[in-house]
């Protein structure tokens, strides 16, 4: 068999574990109208899952979001952005997905600030797994 070679890839890194998640102990329901949104995809979800601080809707909160493969300028600029938005006093809402978003989230928790995240997944679920700690 001249000419033909075989391969195969090997990893000598270990798999990473993925991080534990302790889904949140009380969840409760609301209604997306007593939020204060009166157009919107929400709206098409009369109830949704809540867990935490409900007061925090009761706050300025500006979302920042962007891609999920953002560059580390962006990260950098997003993360920028939430710290300067809690020194304001404003809380942070974002998806939590990677990218902006876990920039943006990450940056206002270091800087003692408090943050909203909406996810798409229930609250018994986490994604993306690295998110696991902002997550809770």
């Amino acid at each position: 068999m001249a000419g033909r070679t075989s391969a195969a890839a090997v990893s000598l890194v270990p798999k990473a574990p993925r991080p534990k998640y302790a889904p949140p102990p009380r969840v409760e329901e609301i209604a997306t109208s007593s939020l204060g949104f009166t157009n919107g995809t929400l709206l098409e979800y009369p109830t949704l899952f809540v867990a935490g601080d409900l007061g925090l809707f009761e706050r300025e909160a500006v979302a920042i979001v962007g891609s999920r493969g953002a560059s580390r300028e962006g990260c950098a600029r997003a993360a920028a952005l939430a710290k300067e938005l809690v020194r304001e006093g404003v809380v942070v809402m974002s998806g939590l997905a990677a990218g902006i978003d876990g920039a943006a989230h990450s940056a206002a928790i270091r800087a003692g600030g408090k943050t909203i995240a909406v996810v798409g997944t229930g609250l018994d679920k986490v994604y993306p797994y690295e998110h696991a700690e902002l997550q809770e």
